[in-house]
């Protein structure tokens, strides 16, 4: 229990300082990025092959 308040006071802190270690992006780059990689890359799967490997 003792742990888990010393946590506790770690994250409160991260919280009231806007440092939590969660990707928060602009919203602007986010567009940006959008559709600029592709994925899956093409030939690593196919949905209509009769065969896989599971």
């Amino acid at each position: 229990m003792k742990k888990r308040a010393e946590v506790s006071k770690i994250v409160k802190k991260w919280k009231e300082n806007n440092e939590l270690q969660l990707p928060k992006f602009d919203p602007k780059r986010v567009e940006e990025l959008k559709d600029s990689i592709k994925y899956p890359d093409e030939g690593s799967f196919d949905p209509n092959a009769d065969e896989t490997i599971f």
